[in-house]
Formats: structure tokens, sequence, C-alpha cells
């Protein structure tokens, strides 16, 4: 922490301010990583996109985000085996999954998910689930 002048001349103390959390939303439908990434900057989020399992992952060891929000249902993949990759690597990184398969969410659950959207989805809820599983994360 570095201490800096005031208007009047006077030492203040820079506070000390949290970093933004980082966020990999994964998903093969380009509007849909637009609109996550979208509302989850006006809510001062860090947002990266990948849009398979193969980039996400190559994400998740170069970046290294505090959540992952992924669909389950991909061309050449599917969300769970990107949850299992990340089970094995990062136990603690929290995924949400935002999907149009509701009869998947204990599925997703039982394997390890942090929470589960269904798409449509309303943006300001969908930043609520993500800052949800961020604090249970961070509490754990």
């Amino acid at each position: 922490m570095a201490d800096y002048p005031n208007a009047v001349g006077s030492p203040v103390r820079e506070a000390c301010v949290d970093p933004p959390k980082k966020i990999l939303v994964v998903d093969d439908d380009d509007d849909t990583r637009a609109i996550l990434r979208l509302f989850l900057e006006r809510h001062s989020f860090e947002v990266d996109e990948a849009e398979n399992t193969h980039q996400a992952l190559a994400k998740i060891e170069s970046w290294e985000p505090d959540l992952v929000t992924t669909d389950l249902s991909r061309p050449d993949d599917t969300g769970l085996e990107l949850l299992f990759f990340i089970m094995a690597r990062r136990p603690s990184l929290p995924v949400v999954f935002v999907t149009t398969k509701i009869a998947c969410r204990e599925i997703c659950r039982a394997a390890g998910a942090a929470a589960f959207i269904a798409k449509p989805f309303d943006p300001e809820r969908c930043v609520e689930v993500v800052r949800e599983a961020l604090s249970r994360s961070h509490s754990e």
C-alpha cells in the first residue's frame, strides 16, 4: 500500500481494492457468450470466452479464472466432460451450467457443479447466481 497526498497535501493511505473476479464463459453459441460477457462485465467481472472444452482448458491453465460458466451440450464435447476435467485438476474452481437441458440439473449437481441456470435466462439472475457461487467457493 502506498501513501499519496490528498487535495490539501495530507498523506492518504491507498485503499486496498480487490481485483475483479475472473469468469470464463464456455459456450458454442456466439450470442450466448456475448450476452453473458456483456452482463458480467457490467457488474465488474473480468470475462474471457471459450467455445469448447479444449479452448476452456487452455484458458483455465493460462488465465486462472475464479469461476467457469458452461453449457451442457456442444457439437464436439459436453459441459460434463469439462466439469470432470476441472474437478480432476482444480476441484475448488466453481462451475455453473447455463443450459436448456433442465432435466440434467441433478446430474450436473451430483457431478460437482456449483449451480445451474436454465436457458432462456434472466441476465440479472445469472449474475446473482455467479456471485452466490463465488461467495460459496471462497467461504469453503
